[in-house]
This record gives structure tokens, C-alpha cells and sequence, in this order.
């Protein structure tokens, strides 16, 4: 989560199995406990992760990274055969 945005598409399909898993517990075992474990590690990853957000937020104006404007300043916007050679 430290490195890049796209981890976040990447760990979204643990993130269901997670609530999946914590939904398990809580209605079919009756475990109320885990809740107060994904609580805790939601915000401990929010925690880790509030620097980064800050700085992104203060360099451009968007907690997850770059301003459209700069993203398309780069040169891997064209795509050809022409290109890869």
C-alpha cells in the first residue's frame, strides 16, 4: 500500500474476502471480536498510510497521487509497434 495507487485495485478482492470472512464470524459464529480486529487494522493501515495521503493531498490535491494535468505529461501515451522498436 506504501508503493503504489494501484495496489488498492490489486488488494481489492482480499478486501471482499475480508468483509466475507468478518461477516462469517459475526453471524454465523457469533463472534463479536471480530470487528474489533478489522477496526484495528483498518485504521493501523490508515495510520501507516496518513503521511503519504497528506503529502499527495498537499502536492496534488488528491490523497491518492498525481492531478490529471501532470499524468498525461508523460510519454507512454502513445502505444505502437513503431514505438516499442
Amino acid at each position: 500500500m506504501l508503493t503504489r495507487g494501484t495496489s488498492y485495485i490489486f488488494l481489492t478482492p482480499v478486501g471482499i474476502l475480508l468483509i466475507w470472512d468478518i461477516a462469517l464470524r459475526l453471524f454465523k459464529h457469533k463472534q463479536i471480536d471480530a470487528i474489533y480486529h478489522a477496526t484495528t487494522a483498518g485504521m493501523i493501515c490508515l495510520l501507516i498510510n496518513a503521511g503519504h495521503f497528506s503529502r499527495n493531498y498537499q502536492l496534488a490535491g488528491h490523497p491518492f497521487g498525481m492531478d490529471p494535468a501532470e499524468s498525461k505529461t508523460y510519454s507512454n501515451e502513445q502505444m505502437s509497434p513503431k514505438l516499442l522498436v
